[in-house]
Formats: structure tokens, C-alpha cells, sequence
């Protein structure tokens, strides 16, 4: 059977989806605190590049009863690189700021 007539629908691996959720949400910040599309095409373009270099999938087995803590240590590392991308977003609109005030 060809390709063409397979119903296969492709779906994006978890980091780009991830990475899309990352892009969308800078935009939806960026616009919320009045940038220009430029400046959002800079910024995203930047932090898009930081994100997928911060990315990680990894998949681990552990006994039921260190579930919960090995949870508690993910959501702790998620937050912190949330908290991250957040500081870069705000540092690479400052480096945009500055290149526009020149």
C-alpha cells in the first residue's frame, strides 16, 4: 500500500510540543506587556533555541513507594527551569531594548 493512502497521522515528539507550548507562551506574555511583533520574533527566536538546548526526555522505572518522591524532585526541576526561561525571556529583552535604543 502507498503512502498516499494511509490515514497516519504524524504527531510532534513531546519536546517540540513542548516547545511550541513554551513559544506560545512568550508570545502570549510578551504581547500582554505591549511588545511589538519584532521584538517577540527576536525574543521567541532566542528563547526557542535556549529551550530545546534545556530539554530533556529521559524515562525511569522506580519502586511504587519512591513514585511519589522521585515526582516531587521532576516538579521541582521543571518549576526551576520554568523560573529560568522566564529570567532569559526578560534578559533577551533587555539585549533587544538595547539594540533599539541605538
Amino acid at each position: 500500500m502507498s503512502d498516499e493512502n494511509n490515514n497516519v497521522v504524524a504527531f510532534p515528539a513531546r519536546e517540540v510540543r513542548q516547545s511550541a507550548g513554551v513559544e506560545a507562551a512568550a508570545r502570549d506574555v510578551m504581547a500582554e506587556r505591549g511588545h511589538d511583533a519584532e521584538a517577540i520574533a527576536f525574543v521567541v527566536g532566542r528563547l526557542k533555541g535556549s529551550w530545546e538546548r534545556m530539554a530533556v526526555d529521559m524515562k525511569i522505572t522506580v519502586p511504587d513507594e519512591c513514585a511519589p518522591h522521585v515526582q516531587a524532585v521532576v516538579d521541582m526541576m521543571h518549576e526551576a527551569g520554568s523560573r529560568a526561561l522566564l529570567e532569559l525571556m526578560n534578559a533577551y529583552i533587555e539585549i533587544y531594548q538595547q539594540g533599539a535604543d541605538r
